[in-house]
């Protein structure tokens, strides 16, 4: 199946193992516990919330012992017979998503840790692989994480947070195999165990135990209190040059960490292939941002179409060596302190398959996509604070925080391609589109911000 034939759907775990069991909008798994399509369609990780006419599959399910959860695997299957495999946790004996303080994840982080396979009705089997020195320790206490997360995310004691993947791939999962790898990094978080679902076909990972680093700044309310601030600050205050010095950290922080997975992975040389790769990856991509969006933003991609189809050439001679990558390198995966970082959500591209996601790329596909999320931190700071001003404020910080993040970023790798560089961030920004428009609506703003100031200002 192609890239744009499979629109955003990814890896599908085929569904004919289990086409014998009867399609359905609700899955009964007991007389009190019952599953319904309508009840997960609204859950941020549902990534299908346009489509209709899906149905219901049980794949399997168990309750997890001393006191865990109820994991059910369902595929949610389209109208045209494609099937999206999710990972649903229930309370045992109802339907109920668990709550943190419940003590079900505490429950199911001890048993992943203590390495023992698991069960389920239906013939597969859940199967913990835990490091040797991860153990939980006496606190059980659950907090919570994040509610921006497209994963279920709990801290678990002091230690430990326990990341469960609710949509599945078959295949090596990217962010534990590389968290392994990277255990001696200075900054990435180290990895607790990971536990892979079985059906006797394929295996898919749907659980992760992480490192709990305390003590820092998450997510993107701190960049945009402190951007609004500035912002609204008096032209002459000299807040708008001092408030890069943050981001010339994560640029650093980027190329450590590429620095890294060259020396732990293969590398090879950036040939024509490739460019040509990319440019028909690029320019499929924008078809599909096309038929996906509709309103203002189908009317901002097709006043500009032909200046996005130009900047999508990879037209460069410039040598350039792949490697592993991040994949989805942005400002929300920054665990943040004033002089200290680490990277973190090695899950990689959530619009490509585990294929392309493992495969040698360029590391600059990192970088376009933590230079994009500067543009859709100005959008998000103005979204929430619709009192700060911007305007001619705007553009001047946004000059300097890219400047920052860039010249950081050489500083450890070397001066990099900008050509290369421009073309995959309106790769990127593409790619958002269509994110937003399939995935996640309530985001659109965000890459329509950031396409219009490529466009606008493109450097």
């Amino acid at each position: 199946m192609g890239r744009t034939a499979r629109r955003l759907r990814q890896t599908r775990l085929n569904a004919s193992s289990s086409t014998s069991r009867p399609d359905r909008d609700e899955i009964r798994l007991d007389p009190a516990t019952v599953v319904r399509l309508d009840d997960i369609r609204d859950r941020r990780w549902f990534a299908a919330k346009h489509e209709t006419g899906q149905r219901l599959e049980l794949i399997d399910d168990a309750v997890v012992p001393g006191g865990g959860p109820r994991l059910v695997v369902v595929d949610v299957v389209s109208a045209s017979g494609d099937a999206d495999r999710y990972l649903i946790i229930s309370e045992p004996t109802r339907w109920r998503e668990p709550e943190v303080g419940d003590g079900y994840y505490a429950a199911l982080t001890r048993w992943v840790l203590a390495g023992q396979p698991l069960s389920g009705t239906n013939g597969g089997r859940f199967v913990p692989a835990p490091e040797p020195d991860a153990v939980l320790g006496s606190d059980h206490s659950e907090h919570f994480i994040g509610d921006d997360q497209t994963n279920t995310i709990v801290g678990v004691g002091a230690a430990w947070i326990v990341k469960c993947y609710r949509r599945m791939y078959a295949g090596v999962h990217p962010e534990p195999e590389l968290l392994r790898t990277l255990a001696e990094a200075p900054a990435t978080p180290r990895l607790g165990a990971e536990m892979v679902f079985d059906d006797g076909t394929s295996s898919s990972t749907v659980l992760a135990v992480v490192e709990h680093i305390h003590g820092v700044e998450t997510g993107w309310t701190g960049p945009i209190s402190r951007l609004a601030q500035i912002l609204d600050a008096p032209d002459d205050s000299g807040d708008l040059t001092r408030s890069v010095a943050e981001f010339a950290l994560l640029g650093h922080a980027a190329a450590v960490i590429h620095d890294e997975l060259r020396t732990s992975f293969p590398t090879r040389a950036a040939g024509h292939d490739d460019r040509s790769r990319w440019k028909r990856t690029a320019h499929a991509d924008l078809d599909l941002a096309m038929r996906a969006t509709t309103g203002p933003a189908r009317a901002m991609l097709e006043a500009h179409r032909h200046w996005i189809e130009r900047a999508l050439m990879f037209d460069s001679d410039v040598s350039h060596r792949l490697q592993r990558i991040h994949g989805d390198l942005h400002l929300g995966q920054f665990l943040r302190r004033p002089d200290l970082v680490w990277i973190i959500d090695f899950e990689g591209d959530p619009q490509s398959d585990f294929g392309e996601r493992r495969s040698l790329d360029s590391p600059l596909k990192d970088l376009a996509s933590l230079l994009r999320s500067l543009d859709h931190l100005i959008s998000a700071t103005i979204m929430r604070r619709p009192e700060t001003r911007s305007g001619e404020r705007a553009l001047p910080w946004r000059t300097s925080a890219r400047d920052a993040v860039i010249s950081a970023y050489e500083h450890v790798r070397g001066p990099v391609d900008r050509v290369l560089l421009g073309a995959f961030e309106v790769h990127r920004e593409i790619r958002e589109v269509s994110y937003a428009a399939t995935v996640l609506p309530e985001w659109m703003h965000a890459p329509m911000f950031g396409l219009a100031s490529l466009v606008d200002s493109p450097d």
